[in-house]
């Protein structure tokens, strides 16, 4: 692949980091700017940014100046940091970040006035500006190790304290989370091997490979982060008020054409408990809660109800899922965090037991109920 084609590449994504900032933070405007948005944002700009820098040097395109012509802004000296903060907010930790984004400021802003103290110097003393790219090397060394310090922070959060964040944990596995992690290491690595090879060619070409691969990681990670976070809100909301308003179990919604009393025994446990909720109810939950058999509790199930253990427990969830679709009050929520929360432990299984049951979508359903 030719350098031309590597800039424009990362002149297109710079451009997409930018709408990406403009679109979310005027969605996020409607309700309220959060910090983990801002966070959000912060990285996907920083990488914005450091990529027109970067396309401009690869274009060989210099700014009026000699101080503007040698200015190069480390922007990428907030992605790994911002990423922690992100972290903190997130998942809900307590720690407060104000004070280490007020700290990261003052860094940034020290390495730009030494810069421009380098570049003054090169420029009113020595005549030349040999020395620029040795006090580069050196901020980029001490902003790696910056960002190494904050990886290994973020590790512990996502990798060993999950104690600390089992609230959120009840919403979101993280899985996401940890993979986004073990993918960072890796571009980690890349920047590590860029910063030694440099030494040896001193071409920027040596840092396309890592230019490119964190763009979109970090895109990903600004789309996920975002679409995550808007769900895990939701489900926090949703959840309060669904326990506060219990289902009936003898909602003709959710009653069957049999009256056989064992069976309404069932539907009282599984819908006034609530246990349909949790997504990894087994039958064998539901036979210790009534202490019989499992044996004898499928087969007054398959019997009765014409249904298999799982098949029931997805009836009343799609039910449950389909009084929320029609109630005006719960618009706002997505549809994935309704279905999440209505039991379903993916927004695919969602899906694919919503339009089973009712032969359309869970959105189109709920287009044409608020239509």
């Amino acid at each position: 692949m030719s350098s031309d084609t590597l800039n424009l590449i990362l002149f297109a994504g710079a451009i997409h980091g930018l709408l990406f900032n403009v679109a979310t933070l005027v969605y996020a405007s409607r309700k309220r700017i959060t910090k983990a948005i801002l966070c959000l944002n912060a990285i996907v700009l920083s990488i914005s940014l450091n990529n027109i820098q970067a396309w401009m040097i690869g274009r060989d395109i210099e700014l009026p100046g000699f101080l503007l012509r040698h200015l190069e802004v480390p922007w990428y000296f907030f992605v790994v940091p911002m990423f922690y903060c992100f972290l903190l907010h997130f998942l809900q930790l307590r720690a407060n970040s104000d004070a280490e984004v007020k700290g990261l400021f003052v860094v940034f802003t020290a390495e730009i006035l030494i810069r421009t103290a380098v570049i003054g110097y090169c420029y009113y003393v020595l005549g030349s500006a040999h020395i620029i790219e040795e006090y580069r090397q050196i901020e980029e060394s001490v902003n790696a190790a910056i960002s190494l310090f904050y990886m290994y922070k973020s590790y512990r959060i996502v990798f060993r304290r999950k104690a600390e964040y089992a609230f959120v944990l009840s919403f979101d596995a993280l899985v996401w989370l940890r993979h986004f992690m073990r993918l960072g290491a890796v571009v980690f690595l890349l920047w590590l091997l860029a910063i030694v090879l440099y030494q040896y060619h001193n071409s920027v070409t040596m840092y396309y490979p890592l230019r490119i691969g964190s763009t979109v990681l970090i895109y990903w990670m600004g789309y996920q982060g975002l679409i995550r976070y808007k769900v895990l809100k939701d489900r926090i909301q949703l959840r309060a008020e669904i326990r506060s308003k219990p289902m009936k179990p003898h909602d003709e919604r959710y009653k069957h054409d049999t009256h056989n009393k064992t069976l309404q025994a069932v539907e009282q446990c599984i819908v006034g408990e609530q246990l349909f909720l949790n997504p990894h109810l087994g039958i064998q939950d539901v036979a210790d809660a009534l202490t019989v058999s499992v044996s004898k509790l499928s087969k007054l199930i398959s019997t009765h109800s014409q249904f298999h253990f799982s098949d029931l427990v997805n009836k009343y969830r799609v039910q449950h899922a389909k009084r929320l679709l029609q109630d005006k009050a719960f618009d706002l929520y997505t549809i994935e965090a309704i279905g999440l929360e209505s039991g379903f432990n993916s927004k695919s299984a969602f899906y694919t037991a919503f339009k089973k049951a009712f032969n359309q979508t869970p959105s189109a359903f709920r287009n044409t109920a608020n239509s």
